[in-house]
């Protein structure tokens, strides 16, 4: 790479350090990255961002470590319409997994010198009897301590979601860590909500890309906007779930008013500088 070019690649970062700094990130980070050789690395991107003079704010995702635990248990769960369903027993195994993969991830800051804060913000109630289907431990969002998620973002502090909510007298319910970085995205009037999930690629050599999409050098869809995410949908019957309600709660942060949702994988490293400091980005940009 040549002077020039490594000059206009600099003065590109400079450039985005100025727009974005004081701006709002929240980040979901999935398990699967959270277990992976590059998780280390993605810390350390999280810390410059901090360093840098964005609020950050993590939701990691818990699925596999609570499943490891109840497995551990020999507690029975299932999913329905992709939330697990337990018994109550299974509740503070449940609570328990989720704190220790956000202490991972605060422990993790730690070692860059960075401070992080495990809270309790989530209000919530139990998701209940939905046509006929009894969800068991599952929770639904009621509320957030905005008020006092934002003092700890203005004390330089990192909030850490668990994937757990609790109603008015203490009772722990199960919350999915995705709809719950939607929901604290929305809340938080975020700039910018980012899924970080291995192999999450929008790919040409893995999806129908319908007409009229752009694609990058390397097959992946670089931006859509909302009417593009539906037709993207609609081209895709057969998709799974989990992409399915990702793009899903894109679409639902985007219409509640967050700036821009960025779908990046996790087992690419660097991906959320790229993402944020480069005009080409690196993931696939709602």
């Amino acid at each position: 790479m040549d002077t020039t070019k490594k000059a206009e690649n600099v003065r590109d970062v400079i450039r985005y350090i100025q727009k974005f700094k004081n701006a709002l990130v929240v980040i979901y980070l999935d398990d699967k990255t959270i277990e992976s050789p590059l998780f280390s690395s993605h810390i350390r991107d999280i810390a410059l961002l901090h360093e840098a003079g964005l609020q950050v704010v993590i939701i990691p995702g818990a699925r596999r470590r609570i499943d490891d635990i109840l497995t551990n248990a020999k507690i029975k769960w299932t999913y329905h319409d992709n939330i697990r369903v337990t018994t109550p027993d299974a509740m503070p195994l449940i609570k328990m997994a989720a704190f220790d993969v956000s202490n991972t991830v605060m422990t993790s800051l730690a070692a860059t010198n960075i401070t992080a804060i495990i809270g309790n913000w989530v209000r919530s109630r139990g998701k209940g009897v939905l046509n006929g289907f009894d969800y068991g431990t599952a929770g639904e969002i009621d509320k957030l301590e905005v008020d006092s998620i934002r003092t700890v973002l203005n004390h330089g502090f990192i909030p850490i979601f668990p994937c757990i909510g609790w109603n008015s007298v203490g009772h722990p319910y199960n919350i999915s860590s995705t709809l719950l970085a939607k929901q604290v995205a929305i809340n938080l009037k975020a700039d910018k909500l980012f899924f970080v999930m291995q192999n999450s690629r929008l790919n040409a050599e893995k999806y129908y890309i319908p007409e009229g999409f752009s694609l990058s050098e390397e097959g992946d869809i670089p931006a859509m906007n909302l009417e593009e995410v539906e037709t993207f949908l609609k081209g895709n019957p057969s998709l799974d779930n989990e992409i399915r309600g990702l793009l899903k709660a894109s679409q639902d942060a985007c219409e509640a008013g967050v700036t821009r949702v960025h779908i990046v994988d996790g087992a690419l490293d660097g991906v959320l500088p790229c993402e944020i400091f480069s005009g080409l980005g690196s993931g696939t940009m709602i």
